[in-house]
């Protein structure tokens, strides 16, 4: 199984990761998602990728491999379990499964803790006494919940093995993730399978705005999961129910808005209805907004803030000048 990097970084200044990173880089730093050599993108299209889900979505497996194939035109795919993984340790194939890393910084009084959990695509390559290496083309961020985060930071000292073990455990049979669904996947993997098709890295810092596609927000509804409601308190840990202000929400964001259910947003997506829906990520220290355009499921909108934890209307006002 797949294992979580645990690093120790002393003295380092904080590191901001957009939600979506093309690039070999394990642990991005300063916008830099590592080189994609023609050589492995050529060696990684004649792959078969496999997917793993959480253990609780193999009921709706179908659902997930239509959201997949609607969008992933790279390689070939399949749906396996992850304790099938080990099967797949071999040249011919690509794997996306989850992971992540913890970096823990030293200063002067106080050690400053990062996780970052992700669904990341890598290739493997058995070395001597049948060790892996991965290599990474990318990463997708998540947006855990405080159960999840929890977990993370109780073992945030651990050896790196025995995080992981314990980690992905938790994730593959508990794992609570805000931004997760087959609807969801289908518009990260559409913005995955285009760079890769085309060798373009992406850093993990980058903001980006297209401008024509989001003109038509003045007259078309954004759609927002009602996630963005749940603050969470870094000092405690836990999370709570606190909804946007409506009467500012409006004065950030003069245009149509509408804050749905997470689910019902996700079954919006997968049924390809016209639409730009937003997704925010909360990740550790770093808060990352982005706007999907539905139908072709382009990424149209990503901002991210530093030193940031929940989603506020002035998040849809940074929006707002870019819509103007």
């Amino acid at each position: 199984m797949k294992r979580l990097i645990t690093v120790v970084l002393l003295c380092l200044g904080l590191s901001a990761q957009a939600q979506i990173q093309i690039g070999s880089n394990i642990i991005p730093t300063m916008n830099k998602p590592g080189k994609l050599s023609k050589s492995r993108l050529e060696d990684f299209k004649k792959t078969t990728t496999v997917f793993t889900l959480i253990y609780k979505d193999y009921a709706q497996k179908e659902v997930f491999e239509k959201a997949i194939a609607s969008v992933w035109k790279i390689t070939p795919f399949k749906i396996v379990r992850p304790d099938e993984l080990d099967q797949y340790m071999k040249d011919g194939y690509s794997i996306f499964s989850f992971g992540g890393f913890v970096i823990n910084r030293q200063g002067d009084h106080i050690v400053t803790t990062t996780i970052t959990l992700s669904y990341d695509l890598w290739m493997p390559e058995v070395k001597k006494r049948g060790k892996v290496k991965q290599h990474y083309l990318g990463r997708i961020w998540m947006s855990p919940d405080a159960e999840m985060n929890m977990e993370g930071y109780k073992r945030r000292f651990w050896t790196a093995s025995a995080f992981s073990e314990k980690m992905l455990s938790f994730i593959y049979n508990d794992g609570g993730f805000y931004n997760w669904g087959a609807g969801y996947l289908k518009g990260y993997l559409k913005v995955v399978n285009d760079h890769l098709m085309t060798g373009d890295e992406q850093g993990p810092a980058s903001e980006f705005s297209d401008k024509k596609a989001l003109a038509t927000l003045q007259k078309d509804t954004l759609f927002v999961p009602d996630y963005v409601n749940v603050t969470f308190n870094p000092f405690t840990g836990k999370e709570r129910q606190d909804p946007l202000d409506i009467d500012k929400v409006h004065k950030e964001y003069p245009f149509p808005v509408r804050i749905v259910s997470s689910d019902q947003l996700n079954d919006m997506i997968l049924s390809g209805r016209p639409m730009k829906y937003l997704v925010y990520v909360k990740n550790s220290n770093v808060k990352i907004v982005d706007v999907y355009d539905g139908p072709s499921g382009n990424l149209i909108y990503v901002s991210f803030v530093r030193l940031s934890y929940n989603f506020k209307e002035k998040d849809l006002g940074r929006l707002a000048k870019r819509v103007d």
